[in-house]
């Protein structure tokens, strides 16, 4: 149903992703709907991301617009292996939740009020959270699946600052890390 094509790039360091359902590339209007609503997209998705060759990396989407949201979605993981190194768990911390609700995934705006963040409550090791890598292969599964239907939600819903896919308005995905600097 779903599959993925890959481009390699800067001597292997980054890797470009294009995904396609039932043959057809998906958009990121696709794929926003997607994660909101298919667990075998997620599934999908989530297995992706961890048969990554690389131990640590960022991932990152082009920028989203109202005008963009229904090109073709692609998305890169750039090989980052500085993000192997000791977890800060005290710098997001008041925001961690000990529930259960929405697995302990929480949203909220970064310090310059110009991001939202959606981040995964630590449930387990530290080591499982340093980056979107540690997460996607050491986190429990249901936590890992909600954190990607809650990244849907959030963007589709224009969360980010402004109204649901405004004009002017610039969305993107970027996940790298909880470190000490």
């Amino acid at each position: 149903m779903f599959d993925t094509t890959q481009e390699v790039l800067s001597d292997g360091r980054i890797h470009k992703y294009r995904i396609t359902g039932n043959d057809k590339p998906l958009s990121y209007a696709d794929v926003l709907n997607l994660w909101q609503s298919s667990s075998a997209f997620r599934s999908f998705f989530i297995t992706l991301l961890s048969e990554s060759p690389f131990l640590a990396y960022r991932w990152e989407t082009p920028a989203l617009t109202k005008t963009t949201t229904h090109g073709l979605f692609e998305f890169v993981l750039h090989e980052a292996p500085g993000l192997e190194r000791t977890v800060d768990g005290q710098t997001i911390s008041a925001h961690f939740t000990d529930d259960d609700i929405e697995q302990g995934i929480t949203v909220f705006e970064n310090l310059g009020k110009d991001a939202i963040l959606v981040v995964p409550s630590p449930r387990g090791s530290w080591n499982g959270y340093g980056h979107l890598a540690a997460f996607i292969r050491n986190a429990p599964a249901a936590q890992i699946d909600t954190l990607w239907r809650i990244v849907g939600e959030t963007d589709a819903a224009g969360t980010h600052g402004c109204s649901p896919m405004a004009e002017y308005c610039r969305g993107w995905c970027f996940v790298a890390s909880c470190q000490n600097q």
